[in-house]
């Protein structure tokens, strides 16, 4: 199938982007924003220049740089990447903006294209001009790494513009709310169709089944939306982290830990599961506790209030550090205040096209401003919590975790 950009959203995001690159003190005072992406990967990468290709014309494009000047945009990329990017020139220059696209042969480093980028940057902006870059993604492959040093040796100040394009892809529109919706609710779905199903067998039939076979067979069911009677195109979700099994007392409550080859222990189980819809992503987690004590119920009863205050100071105007003071209140305010020194140090993230945007952490020490539009993870938890009530050793130690997908709506709500 040919690609196709959707000409329409490109100029409403396009513009969207203009919009705050006025704002200089967002963008670091740059006269120029520079976004390079690297060769493709099998692996999934949360980076800024990926999120903003996916963002602008709904493609990852691999070994392509976008250059955007106040009154220029321009593209180097290969012969089929070029041609796509040509498409929406009559849609840039609707907005003000030129569009320069500039072809790689196929033998080519990109030197030629890359001096006529950066004569234009300072014909426009004058030799003294800044460009932004994501300082924090490194040049990878050798079409970024020339870039990178023809960049260094033209003389031009850089800046980093990492906030500048967190600010722009933290709002979503209309669209991109719809995909953070449909990606929160398959993603509960599995959950419940499917996963806490799996666990209630294994523990009905005694069966002994490893968490990272669990976690397998969740994923594979992820990929595969029919097996679930959905009617969803399987190219359509991806994973944004393997599905995350723990019990027995081994807990790691960080989308990225890996799941333990043992088998699944009845008492208390943490589910985590991350999915991803048209690149949107969405997380939940839950505590399924087996047998518990009256301590444990209450444990679990006093993280479902601070999860609930931590979602209420989730509101437009708030601090991004408002949801972490709700939450350590609440957890004071119970029947187990000492549960507060055992929560983790944020109560969860921004999320969208970048599974976790570093620039929107809900923790004490944050300074930003919660905004309507923004999607974050809410998650709580408590680690390295005791049962001094537990017959065996694999259920003294244990923890306690709660996410859900919240979407901030205007008005405060």
């Amino acid at each position: 199938m040919a690609l196709k950009i959707d000409e329409e959203l490109f100029g409403k995001r396009l513009a969207k982007l203009y919009a705050s690159f006025k704002d200089e003190k967002v963008w670091n005072g740059a006269d120029a924003i520079a976004i390079g992406t690297g060769p493709s990967a099998e692996e999934i990468r949360y980076l800024k220049s990926i999120s903003l290709h996916l963002w602008l014309f709904g493609y990852e494009l691999p070994d392509t740089l976008i250059v955007f000047t106040k009154k220029h945009l321009y593209a180097v990329a290969s012969s089929k990447k070029a041609n796509l990017l040509q498409t929406v020139k009559s849609t840039c220059e609707k907005e003000g903006v030129e569009m320069k696209v500039l072809t790689r042969g196929k033998d080519e480093s990109g030197e030629a294209q890359f001096a006529e980028v950066l004569k234009g940057v300072k014909a426009e902006a004058g030799g003294k001009a800044k460009v932004g870059t994501l300082a924090k993604e490194k040049p990878e492959g050798a079409f970024l790494k020339k870039w990178a040093g023809d960049l260094a040796a033209s003389g031009l100040a850089t800046s980093d513009a990492t906030a500048g394009m967190a600010s722009v892809l933290s709002v979503k529109d209309a669209t991109e709310l719809a995909h953070s919706r449909k990606a929160a609710q398959y993603t509960a779905h599995v959950l419940r169709e499917f996963l806490v199903p799996q666990i209630e067998s294994i523990i009905d039939e005694e069966k002994k089944v490893l968490h990272t076979k669990l976690a397998e067979k969740t994923e594979d069911v992820i990929f595969d939306p029919a097996k679930l009677g959905l009617k969803m195109r399987p190219d359509t979700v991806d994973v944004c982290y393997m599905p995350m099994i723990q019990s027995g007392g081994e807990y790691d409550l960080r989308p990225s830990a890996a799941n333990a080859a043992q088998a699944l222990h009845y008492g208390v189980i943490v589910a985590a599961l991350g999915v991803r819809y048209r690149s949107y992503c969405s997380n939940v987690s839950r505590t399924y506790l087996v047998d518990p004590t009256k301590a444990q119920q209450e444990a679990y009863k006093a993280l479902l209030k601070a999860h609930a205050a931590a979602v209420d100071a989730l509101r437009e105007g708030a601090s991004l550090s408002a949801p972490m003071a709700a939450a350590v209140a609440a957890l004071q305010a119970s029947s187990q205040p000492e549960l507060a020194a055992k929560l983790g140090k944020s109560v969860g993230f921004g999320t969208g096209l970048e599974f976790r945007d570093s620039s929107a952490v809900l923790k004490s020490s944050a300074e930003g401003t919660i905004k309507a539009g923004q999607v974050y993870n809410v998650a709580l938890g408590l680690a390295d919590l005791e049962n001094p009530e537990a017959t065996d050793k694999k259920g003294r130690k244990y923890a306690l975790s709660l996410a859900d997908t919240v979407v901030v709506k205007a008005g405060g709500d």
